[in-house]
């Protein structure tokens, strides 16, 4: 059973699978079905059209190049993907594959017959030096356009990756490996790169595709569950770990605007574009109560902390409060000029805010559905409305441009607004109401975003415009992070402190709808108008990595050959060698005056130590000087080891000689270093 060779019958070559030629073999054969709509257990029967129309050149010549891949024995099927794509580029070209075959026969027949028959083989020769030399003619070129393609890949990797596109980089490394796989050394250095940018990127742990636009997405109260709601009309619950939904589909009769959580996790409620609220159990997916009817759209729906109450705002010109338990109203319509679109409780419940299309916010008794003060005018439409954790404390959003701070109690600005210089589409603040993140822009403009300092209504920093708009930005639960998305599909990551962006980029199709930090704050959920919603463990992006804490700058770092220590030079000419298991770390050589250049042998055994214009060869190991100290003639810039460790040195023009050349310095560990002068820099 050991020599049992497993493949497809017809398509495994005599020898079995795994080589390259083995390949050919059965790319030979895809080859003649597709040529001859036969399969491929009737090899070399010919194709029909071969058989009924001998003429037909293009088919016989695609026929030599299938021959030849097919050939039983591997020494003479095509060497390579490339060899054999450099023939179908000769047919394309017009010339002919067949032709060139019987020149490569006459050849090897010269080639046995003997210098006798040279002659002979005079008159077939010269065409034979003619089609060589244009096919050869033709491999360079297929050669040239693959180098050209490699170029191309790398540079638009290296565009992506140095935007911080890191994701959307791995594609063309991808290519890279694809395209120079019959190079081991070119393909082991693609896949190399491949994979350090893949250990870096966040790991996609969740995915699922909701029928439609997704409109609004969260994560339930413990982080297992997502909830997604779209434009087919329904409320979707997914578990996380399985990505699949784990309810049936919670269905209203037109599109919904907004699906949310209660509090403990046990109830959904949902807001549509028919005109009703409803409230839906978690375990069963089914309602737990009466439909909540408004005379329009219902585009905001809110519980209180406790769960037990629910409040929903409409543009039939509404705001209601009702029973999260029963569906029954508990008070009157709360009253506006215009359609309502932002609903909230105050944490503690007693209070609800509204927000208009007139621009005013509005705060009323929660219990008795009476106004509970003066108005909150914006001089536009609404577009959030967020209590602090306290309660005396509203923020507000607008598309006038400004965000503010009103005083609950007094109905007052705490602040002066916090103005853009665009419409204002989202405000999001950190747990600890340090600071405020507000963005969105004007249709056709550029997407700006900005965050504030919450205590005094200072600008801490913008963040980069976007081509597209801001659509939506969450705080992660430490404030340490703001993950934003963007309409352009976009989803970026912010240090909050700083501003500074975090990559990689991620993408989605389409505009990105919600965003959102998991109560763990390890994992974002992204949601798009393209249907999908995906999680991202950012905790991949550090797995296996560590930091290092280091007294002054590095100079070089080399792994030795077993792996398993890092060895750091640093410019003071100290050298430290970390346990790349424990990170326990020892001193290999101690520093030195002044500031000093460090290189390593590949296997990290030696390393050469140079503080001004000498250096020294240490043991890596021991931390004892092997060799040196060398005088050189400049300041050291590079140092190579030769293959048994002797080092050699390339010094540049010294800063304060007139020196009109460079020199090439090798250097043994036994012996003194000897010069080499050059005209120019070596």
């Amino acid at each position: 059973m050991g020599n049992d060779k497993v493949g497809t019958h017809g398509y495994m070559a005599p020898e079995g699978p795994g080589s390259p030629t083995a390949e050919i073999y059965s790319l030979g054969k895809v080859f003649y079905e597709i040529s001859t709509g036969k399969t491929r257990e009737r090899f070399p029967e010919p194709g029909t059209e071969l058989v009924d129309a001998p003429a037909s050149p293009a088919l016989r010549e695609l026929n030599e190049v299938v021959l030849k891949a097919c050939e039983p024995d591997p020494r003479r099927r095509y060497a390579s993907a490339a060899e054999l794509g450099a023939d179908l580029v000769l047919i394309q070209s017009g010339q002919s594959v067949r032709r060139l075959r019987a020149l490569e026969r006459q050849t090897a027949l010269a080639k046995r017959l003997g210098a006798g028959l040279l002659a002979l083989l005079a008159l077939v020769g010269g065409p034979l030096l003619y089609h060589t030399a244009k096919v050869r003619r033709l491999r360079l070129a297929v050669a040239a356009e693959r180098q050209r393609s490699v170029q191309s890949y790398l540079s638009e990797g290296q565009q992506h990756l140095e935007t911080g596109d890191w994701l959307n980089s791995l594609g063309w490394f991808a290519e890279l490996m694809n395209l120079e796989r019959d190079r081991p050394d070119r393909a082991a250095v693609h896949r190399f790169r491949f994979e350090a940018i893949r250990r870096q990127c966040p790991a996609l742990v969740g995915f699922g595709v909701h029928p439609g636009q997704i409109r609004s997405a969260e994560f339930s109260p413990d982080g297992h569950r997502v909830l997604t709601a779209g434009s087919d009309s329904s409320a979707r619950l997914w578990d996380l770990a399985a990505s699949a939904e784990c309810v049936p589909p919670m269905r209203h009769r037109a599109g919904l605007r907004l699906a949310v959580f209660s509090p403990d996790g046990r109830t959904i409620a949902t807001a549509g574009y028919d005109g009703v609220a409803q409230l839906w159990d978690t375990q069963s997916g089914k309602p737990v109560a009466a439909p909540l009817v408004h005379g329009s759209n219902v585009y905001s729906v809110a519980f209180d902390a406790a769960g037990q109450r629910l409040a929903t705002a409409s543009f039939d010109r509404t705001a209601r409060i009702w029973d999260a338990a029963t569906g029954g109203a508990l008070t009157p319509p709360l009253l506006h000029p215009e359609a309502v679109t932002r609903v909230a409780f105050a944490p503690d419940g007693r209070r609800v805010a509204t927000a208009c299309r007139d621009g005013v916010v509005r705060l009323w008794d929660a219990a008795s559905g009476q106004l509970a003060g003066p108005e909150l005018r914006h001089t536009d439409h609404m577009n959030a409305v967020v209590f602090n954790p306290s309660g005396d404390t509203l923020l507000t959003v607008s598309d006038d441009g400004t965000a503010r701070l009103w005083d609950v109690a007094t109905s007052t600005e705490r602040l002066r607004p916090m103005r853009s210089e665009a419409e204002v589409h989202f405000g999001a603040v950190s747990p600890d109401w340090e600071r405020i993140a507000t963005g969105g822009g004007n249709s056709g403009s550029l997407g700006e975003a900005r965050v504030w300092n919450a205590r005094t209504g200072d600008l801490l920093y913008q963040l980069p415009r976007q081509s597209r708009l801001y659509a939506t930005a969450a705080f992660s639960p430490d404030g340490q992070w703001i993950v934003t998305g963007n309409v352009d599909g976009s989803v970026r990551l912010w240090a909050a402190k700083t501003g500074e962006p975090v990559p990689p980029v991620l993408w989605h199709s389409q505009a990105i709808w919600s965003t959102r930090f998991a109560p763990d704050g390890r994992r974002i959920l992204t949601a798009s108008k393209d249907g999908t919603w995906r999680v991202w463990d950012l905790a991949g992006a550090e797995a296996g990595c560590a930091a290092l804490e280091l007294e002054s700058p590095a100079r070089a770092a080399q792994f030795n050959s077993e792996g398993n220590e890092l060895i750091v030079g640093l410019n003071t000419g100290a050298v430290i060698a970390w346990d790349s298991a424990t990170l326990a770390s020892r001193a290999v050589v101690g520093p030195r005056d002044g500031d000093c250049r460090v290189a390593f042998s590949r296997d990290g055994r030696f390393c050469v130590i140079a503080p001004g214009l000498t250096a020294s060869v240490y043991d890596t190991q021991t931390g004892q000087p092997v060799s040196g100290p060398f005088r050189l003639a400049g300041r050291l810039v590079l140092a190579v080891f030769t293959p048994d460790g002797a080092a050699a040195h390339r010094p540049r023009r010294p800063h304060c000689a007139c020196v009109e050349r460079d020199e090439w310095q090798t250097v043994d560990r036994t012996a003194p270093p000897s010069v080499r002068d050059h005209e120019r820099g070596v």
